[in-house]
């Protein structure tokens, strides 16, 4: 949520690509499959464009692994992999997106899975994939 915070300006910009190569590059596998982009170097290009042209103002993700949303019951199990078997190397969680648009407010709830992989001492996100990717929805002004 920090990324989406930053303001659709040359400077925000700028700092969006730094926090993705600084703080988010370390947590990809070399072979990371992000949605079906296979490779550290495209995924980070397909992250910037994410943040930076497709989502550049007021992104924000609201779910249990951003920490922003409670966990709602033990059925909401964290620890399972794409097909709801349990595991110890994968997240399955839902989640919100709220974004801004030419000033239309829009949101997307979805369920994504992010499986892991040992690196050394360093476990490192290797896949991710949706489970259920939901439409966009436009939100009306309150």
């Amino acid at each position: 949520n920090r990324i989406g915070a930053l303001p659709n300006s040359t400077d925000g910009r700028e700092a969006k690509r730094r926090l993705i190569r600084d703080e988010l590059a370390p947590m990809y596998h070399p072979a990371v499959d992000m949605f079906g982009v296979v490779g550290k170097e495209r995924v980070l290009a397909a992250v910037c464009d994410f943040f930076v042209t497709a989502y550049p103002d007021a992104l924000r993700f609201v779910s249990v692994v951003n920490g922003n949303a409670p966990a709602l019951d033990e059925d909401e199990a964290l620890y399972r992999d794409v097909n709801g078997r349990e595991s110890d190397t994968a997240l399955t969680f839902s989640y919100a997106m709220y974004w801004t648009t030419a000033g239309q407010h829009w949101v997307r709830h979805s369920n994504e899975t992010i499986e892991f992989e040992r690196v050394g001492e360093a476990w490192l996100a290797r896949r991710f994939a949706y489970v259920h990717r939901g439409e966009a929805t436009a939100v009306s002004s309150v």
